[in-house]
């Protein structure tokens, strides 16, 4: 006797693994998920910049943040996505001394 209600819950997990995962992927909802980390709100914020949402990422979300050319920005140096040799290169080209 297959009760096909039985297999529900498995196909419903499964999708809510699927959502899970998928809001692994956007920062913007793992900052909503996390509201006291730092890095999380700041990597949500970078994403927000190059148009991603709550319901969308940008595809190369991440390469378009780490190429980032927005010198002004308050949270350039923090961007995330980027090698500690590139924050310090930036720097250094903010201030002038290449």
């Amino acid at each position: 006797m297959n009760d096909f209600r039985k297999s529900e819950p498995c196909l419903e997990s499964s999708v809510n693994l699927e959502n899970q995962k998928a809001n692994l992927k956007n920062p913007i909802l793992k900052a909503l998920n996390n509201p006291k980390s730092r890095s999380a709100a700041i990597a949500a914020k970078c994403c927000d910049c190059v148009g991603c949402d709550k319901s969308h990422v940008e595809t190369g979300f991440r390469t378009t943040i780490a190429e980032c050319e927005v010198f002004d920005c308050p949270l350039h140096s923090f961007r995330p996505y980027t090698t500690k040799t590139a924050h310090e290169s930036t720097q250094s080209d903010v201030r002038g001394v290449v």
